[in-house]
């Protein structure tokens, strides 16, 4: 709501600019005036002797405690204002009036050309409007916005026109009593936070030109807008905790854009808007407390989605059969725990001919998938064009082909989760889906038979939570996942059996907390990533072999807290250069780590950590010590060097055996492999100052064409 609301605002900013410019020259003031004390307003009319109508902006506001504003006598000459009317300041907390408690003395003002500001701030003392009597029109808005002593907008009976929008917010107000002769708002209505039981005072609006907004307000009932019969944008009527009753739009036959209703929830029907016919945009009801939505029944086209979520005493849509189902473009029926009839005649119709996406989960059942709203519809569905596709039962496993016989090829998005389900066998005829498969927290699914014949996956894959899932075969067919690849807390997995066929994934390959993996065994055909390599808290797996052949990633990649592996073999053949950061953390046995990829990472340098492990890979240095390099086909181990003095405070000294050959390099680095010095080193022994580095341990990198050795200091 507040986004509105500041919108609203900056459009009538920006339209009283042009309000303002839009008036013939005139003598008096066409840039405006600003009043911070009690001597300039009173002053007013002989520093400005006959000035009668100001063409620019006026505002009334003083700063930082410092105002003594206490009335407005000084301009009782003004008829006009050709500009905006601002008293207070917006957004601003040191601009007010704290000993201004009414507007006397602009009792002759007619008409002002821009908008009405009229802003407070704690410590104002703005009771009424008492003053603005003989204001008669507004040539853009009128905003009243935190005058937290205002409870009346007495003195504004006079007006009968906003050319624009009126907005109302966190004042004090118990009654709209003195907009009682406006007739004309031509645009927003929005009334925010006010103490309001009612909108007595509105009776003479019968058409809203823009949007109304009327949120969080103490409303029991929607009086005073009992002669309102359209509204030419959006009605949303959201967060009235007391609201009961929408009696008095019992008027209206036209919306033109959304009708959002949100968290009334203390409303029970929508008794009110049985004369509805048409709405142009959304039609959205969510956190309610609605038992019906039959007061519906005479609305016949919307121009948007039907929203219908989390309505904890809603049990049918009865209500909704008349809406031209070609209206509709989307659907989302989700979350309402009683909600058991869905089969609205509009919906069964979209069902027939869908042109837009359709949700339905979590409601009761009868109302709780797709599957179901079809086969209650009369089944023999065609395939729906954008999906969505969710199975929380056996029965819309098995009633899936009877709901959408034929339907080889699901488009969007497809759910098997938690439920009673224990085959797959009903989606036996599928074979590829568009957007991504999750099959997940089903506690009884032993296999995925009946996903035999599923080759493509257009997004991700996430396979996660199947306590009972031991095997991966009935996948065999799988060769494309577009996305990602997520292997999670399978607690009865032993491996990736059943995806030997997949040779890339196009996202990331993560594959965690299945304790009782102990291989990957079934990714050997895979030789490329799109994204991170993830492989971690598996505590029986003992090897990655696995990925033999995989080449290439296109992330990071994490290896972390597989308790029971000692090796990274497997991991020997992936390109170092496409790996983006490297983490080796808190797998207990891991002590060989000094593989091809490992190594070329090392050499190459970029964000790594690696601790927690075994001996042999438990820091950065342990792991480039290991490491082996090839140069020409010939295997070069590292040579040693010596550091001293070790540990050192100010210098060291690098020692190589023999006179370093041409374009030999000294480097050092963190413990997180972050290159910190660099320079060329052509002497056996070389002196380097690293007084400037802090307290800790740093690694010695020595290169030249051939090889690469490491040595490390610890600087005190």
């Amino acid at each position: 709501m507040k986004k509105f609301y500041i919108i609203l605002i900056a459009l009538l900013m920006a339209s009283g600019v042009m309000a303002q410019s839009a008036q013939p020259c005139s003598t008096c003031l066409p840039e405006g005036i600003y009043f911070t004390n009690q001597s300039e307003i009173d002053n007013f009319q002989t520093n400005y002797p006959g000035c009668t109508e100001i063409m620019g902006n006026v505002t009334i506001a003083g700063w930082i405690n410092g105002s003594d504003i206490s009335n407005l006598n000084g301009l009782s000459v003004l008829t006009f204002i050709g500009g905006n009317l601002q008293i207070g300041g917006y957004n601003s907390p040191e601009a007010g009036n704290p000993f201004l408690i009414n507007l006397t003395g602009l009792e002759n003002l007619t008409s002002i050309g821009g908008c009405l500001y009229i802003f407070g701030h704690i410590g104002d003392a703005l009771a009424n409007l008492t003053g603005l009597d003989n204001l008669t029109s507004v040539g853009v808005g009128v905003i009243i916005e935190d005058n937290y002593t205002l409870t009346s907008l007495n003195g504004l009976e006079g007006l009968t026109t906003i050319v624009n929008g009126l907005g109302i917010k966190n004042n004090n107000l118990t009654s709209l009593s003195g907009l009682d002769n406006v007739t004309y708002i031509g645009g927003m209505i929005s009334i925010f936070y006010e103490n309001l039981t009612n909108l007595t005072g509105l009776e003479g609006i019968t058409s809203i030109l823009g949007s109304l907004y009327i949120s969080g307000n103490a409303l029991t009932s929607l009086t005073g807008l009992d002669n309102v019969i359209s509204i030419e944008g959006n009605l949303n009527i959201s967060a009235n905790y007391y609201l009961t009753s929408i009696g008095a739009l019992n008027n209206i036959t036209y919306i033109g854009g959304d009708i959002v209703f949100n968290e009334n929830v203390a409303l029970t029907s929508l008794s009110g808007l049985d004369n509805l016919i048409s709405v142009g945009g959304n039609l959205d009801f969510e956190f309610t407390a609605l038992i019906s939505l039959t007061a519906l029944a005479n609305l016949n086209t919307i121009g948007g989605e039907v929203v219908i979520r989390i309505n904890n005493s809603l049990t049918s849509l009865t209500g909704l059969d008349n809406i031209d189902a070609g209206s509709i473009t989307n659907i989302t029926i989700c979350h309402n725990p009683l909600l058991s009839s869905c089969e609205a005649e509009s919906l069964c119709d979209f069902l027939a001919s869908p042109n837009g996406i359709i949700n339905i989960y979590d409601n009761a059942t009868g109302c709780n998938s797709v599957i179901e709203l079809a086969n209650a519809c009369g089944g023999g569905m065609p395939c729906l064009p954008y999906g969505n596709y969710y199975f929380t039962s056996q029965a819309d496993i098995d009633n899936f082909q009877s709901a959408f016989p034929n339907c080889t090829e699901l488009e969007s998005d497809v759910e098997i989760y938690e439920g009673d389900i224990t085959n797959l066998y009903g989606l036996n005829i599928v074979n590829s889906i568009s957007g991504y498969l999750l099959i997940g927290w089903i506690d009884s699914l032993t296999s995925l038979t009946g996903l035999n014949n599923l080759t493509s996956i257009g997004d991700y894959l996430q396979i996660s939570g199947n306590n009972s899932l031991t095997s991966l075969t009935e996948l065999e067919n799988l060769t494309s996942i577009g996305g990602g690849l997520s292997i999670w807390n399978n607690d009865a997995l032993t491996s990736p059996t059943g995806l030997d066929n997949m040779t890339s994934i196009g996202g990331y390959l993560s594959i965690g907390s299945n304790i009782a993996l102990t291989s990957l065994t079934g990714l050997e055909g895979l030789t490329s990533i799109g994204g991170e390599l993830n492989i971690s808290d598996n505590a029986a797996l003992t090897s990655l072999t696995g990925l033999n052949n995989l080449t290439s990633i296109g992330g990071s990649l994490s290896i972390d807290g597989n308790h029971a592996l000692t090796s990274l073999t497997g991991l020997d053949n992936v390109n170092a250069g496409s790996i983006i950061n490297l983490y080796i953390t808190d797998n207990d046995s891991l002590s060989t780590c000094a593989v091809q990829s490992i190594c070329d990472y090392l050499t190459n340098g970029g964000y790594l950590d690696i601790q927690n492990n075994a001996t042999g890979c438990n820091d950065w240095y342990e792991v480039y010590s290991a490491c082996v390099y090839l140069s020409n086909g010939v295997v070069h181990h590292q040579p040693v060097f010596s550091i001293y003095p070790n540990p050192t405070s100010t210098t060291i000294t690098i020692s190589t055996p023999t006179t370093p050959i041409k374009n030999t390099f000294m480097t050092i680095f963190n413990i997180n492999g972050q290159q910190l010095l660099s320079r060329q080193i052509t002497e056996q022994q070389t002196v380097v100052d690293v007084s400037a580095l802090s307290q800790g341990v740093y690694f010695v990198k020595v290169s030249d064409e051939r090889t690469v050795k490491v040595g490390k200091f610890i600087k005190n």
